[in-house]
């Protein structure tokens, strides 16, 4: 009796709670977001990609869901939309980091790879800053641009414009090699045009806009644009039209005077 009792084994720890796997997409979503959600997997269903495309976006800006951003992307994918399922695929890895599995994590980045080979970066520098830089008619930037742009392959239309400038245009063909430099000089916009007038005689006076520009002939620089043309000699019926030129436009007009009739 005089002994000490043994002490009785400790009981082991329990396993902290495994965290609880989030509710599947269809569940989470409600009202208008799970309308929304719902309508879009059955235009997805019957291959109405730009359909579901703009409803799977309804139901992302209502919900905030990351996971929809996959839904995009796959809409993306199946209209050859490579660049736009990039930056999907890219925002639902950061955006859903917390929330998404290792599976779905590793799914993503070898899709990202297996897309960047269906894209194209083209480097490109203009002569002048803060020109619209577009690319199949959609804005992509203003120059200096800060990195390339990325394009997905196939024929693709450039074009730059700044005020004060001609339009600039370029047709390429992304995809026959991974990185394309492209260097575009702008031109500053002529608003002229050369206009050449010619008459039967060498004496007849020629007039534009109500000024004796040259006996017989005359050739100039004159803005583009309207102007009256009038040629005019002693005893003879004078003649008068309206001249519409173009920039950079060349015009040569001939012209031969009628005597008065007595």
């Amino acid at each position: 009796y005089a002994q000490k009792p043994k002490p009785k084994p400790r009981a082991a720890p329990e396993a902290p709670p495994s965290p609880a796997s989030p509710p599947s997409l269809s569940e989470a979503l409600t009202g208008d977001a799970k309308a929304d959600y719902d309508a879009a997997k059955l235009l997805y269903g019957n291959g109405d990609y730009a359909g579901a495309l703009v409803k799977f976006t309804a139901a992302h800006d209502k919900s905030k869901d990351p996971r929809l951003l996959w839904n995009l992307a796959a809409c993306e994918k199946n209209l050859r939309h490579y660049v736009n399922l990039l930056g999907y695929v890219r925002r639902y890895l950061a955006e859903g980091d917390a929330i998404l599995t290792e599976t779905e994590k590793s799914d993503a980045q070898a899709l990202l790879k297996a897309t960047e080979a269906l894209t194209t970066a083209i480097d490109l520098s203009v002569s002048e800053s803060g020109a619209r830089v577009f690319v199949d008619d959609t804005l992509v930037g203003e120059t200096p641009l800060a990195a390339p742009i990325v394009v997905d392959v196939g024929p693709r239309k450039i074009r730059i414009e700044k005020e004060g400038f001609d339009v600039y245009r370029e047709e390429i063909t992304a995809g026959d090699t991974p990185r394309i430099k492209l260097v575009a000089k702008l031109e500053k916009t002529v608003n002229e045009a050369t206009l050449t007038v010619y008459t039967a005689r060498p004496k007849d006076e020629i007039y534009l806009d109500g000024t004796l520009r040259g006996l017989g002939t005359w050739k100039g620089l004159v803005p583009s644009g309207g102007h009256t043309l009038r040629v005019s000699a002693p005893e003879m019926r004078s003649y008068q039209t309206d001249v519409f030129l173009h920039d950079k436009e060349t015009r040569t007009i001939s012209i031969t005077l009628e005597r008065e009739r007595e």
